[in-house]
């Protein structure tokens, strides 16, 4: 059994990607992104899943799939 979530938000620009991960826009570059790391490694320390796409239509879509019964972390 498994949980899914997805989110689904606008952008303006057009969404560049490292590692996987989408690169962010705003001006202050490093001191954004942290959101998206810390879902990663929540999603890989629980056995779930991450997707992200962000598709021609300006929608960026986040997936997350949660395993049900799955081990809990340590």
């Amino acid at each position: 059994d498994c949980l899914f979530v997805t989110i689904q938000n606008q952008h303006a620009e057009e969404l560049r990607f490292y590692d996987g991960m989408p690169v962010t826009t705003k001006a202050q570059a490093a001191l954004h992104g942290f959101g998206l790391q810390n879902i990663r490694r929540t999603m890989a320390k629980y056995q779930g899943m991450l997707s992200i796409d962000a598709g021609a239509d300006h929608c960026f879509t986040l997936t997350l799939i949660f395993p049900v019964n799955a081990p809990s972390a340590k």
